[in-house]
């Protein structure tokens, strides 16, 4: 066991820690990692977020913190992200590469209507 920010933590494949839900993902040496977030432009009621990606070694955390149902608009500060998803490689350029890659195959679909 791993003591991180006073709780415990597991060390699982890919140089992932897990702590309850909370995941993070641990430095390789000579690694690197970029994160992506998921936002939206329209203002309006969360449908469905799909085309998410498996959790993998080099895709270590995929998360959506907006429940569907939920009233959604544009990011105006950290806690307006819809998720993210974090990618980790030992290649800047690749890890970049298929972190957008990812980005595109993700669609956020928000029914029109106003955010309250």
């Amino acid at each position: 066991m791993l003591s991180l920010l006073g709780g415990q933590a597991s060390e699982v494949p890919g140089g992932v820690l897990q702590e309850g839900n909370e995941v993070f993902a641990a430095p390789a040496p000579g690694g690197y990692a970029t994160v992506r977030f998921l936002t939206t432009h329209q203002a309006g009621r969360l449908v469905a977020v799909t085309g998410l990606p498996s959790v993998t070694t080099t895709i270590p955390a995929v998360r959506v913190r907006a429940e569907e149902g939920t009233d959604v608009g544009p990011a105006t500060s950290n806690r307006g992200r819809l998720g993210h998803v974090i990618v980790t490689g030992h290649d800047p350029h690749a890890v970049d590469e298929q972190a957008d890659r990812i980005l595109r195959q993700i669609t956020v679909t928000v029914a029109p209507g106003s955010r309250t």
